[in-house]
């Protein structure tokens, strides 16, 4: 498996759906989701409860939130660096 997945302001069609046809290997690897509160393209509430979904399937998923819309910020690009130095 990969050491690790980052979703910005991520989307899945259906966490539950993945969850049963997905690749158990992919649980080995970290996640990284971060996305803006004020996302209106992708709303936060719903990556929220994706992420939710697929951490009780037994993913290990960091979910970052930040001040922002559907773009990314200097904070969570630092996070996002900072994240993949943690990575073996």
């Amino acid at each position: 498996p990969l050491a690790g997945y980052i979703a910005v302001s991520g989307y899945i069609y259906d966490a539950k759906k993945l969850l049963l046809e997905m690749n158990p290997e992919v649980k080995k690897s970290k996640w990284l989701c971060t996305h803006g509160t004020h996302d209106d393209v992708l709303p936060y509430d719903v990556s929220k409860s994706q992420v939710e979904t697929l951490q009780k399937g037994g993913f290990e998923i960091e979910f970052l939130s930040y001040e922002k819309d559907h773009t990314i910020v200097k904070e969570e690009l630092d996070s996002i660096i900072e994240w993949i130095k943690t990575l073996n």
